[in-house]
C-alpha cells in the first residue's frame, strides 16, 4: 500500500459551539487515488456536519510510516542513507519517515531505534512537526 496525504475542508463545530470551516490534513494507506478518496470519506463522514470538499490528494513520499498510537503529534523525519559508489565517493539518498511522538526529541529517538541494525550507514538530517491531524493505517 502507498501512503496518501489528503486535505479535507469541512464544517466543524468549534469549542464555542459555532460551525467553522476548517481545512485539515490526513494520511492513510491506499492502492489508488480513488480508494484514498473513498477511505477518507468513510472515516470522516460521521464527524462532518454539512458540506465537505476534498481539496487535495497526493501520494506522500514516506518510505515508512510508524504509528504506535502513543504520540501526541506526527513528525516527518528525514534520513540520509549513505552509500559508497564504485569510484569511492559517498552518495547520499534522502528517505522520509512519518512517526508519532510527544516531542521532537522523542521522535528523534524513535527514528534512531527504528534505524538500528540497518546495513547501510545513515544519519538523521531533520525532524519536523507536521500539521497532520490523523493517520489512518
Amino acid at each position: 500500500m502507498t501512503p496518501y496525504e489528503i486535505k479535507l475542508r469541512y464544517e466543524k463545530v468549534d469549542k464555542d459551539g459555532r460551525d467553522k470551516k476548517v481545512s485539515e490534513l490526513y494520511v492513510l494507506d491506499a492502492q489508488s487515488f480513488t480508494e484514498a478518496e473513498a477511505k477518507i470519506t468513510d472515516q470522516m463522514l460521521p464527524y462532518i456536519s454539512g458540506d465537505y470538499e476534498i481539496k487535495n490528494i497526493r501520494k506522500a513520499n514516506y518510505a515508512e510510516v510508524h504509528i504506535s498510537g502513543n504520540g501526541a503529534f506526527y513528525y516527518r523525519v528525514k534520513i540520509a542513507m549513505l552509500t559508497m559508489t564504485d569510484s569511492g565517493k559517498i552518495k547520499t539518498t534522502a528517505m522520509f519517515m512519518l512517526i508519532d511522538a510527544d516531542d521532537v526529541s522523542h521522535a528523534y529517538s524513535k527514528a534512531e531505534m527504528l534505524m538500528k541494525g540497518t546495513v547501510s550507514d545513515w544519519k538523521i538530517v531533520s525532524v519536523s512537526e507536521t500539521n497532520i491531524i490523523e493517520v489512518f493505517v
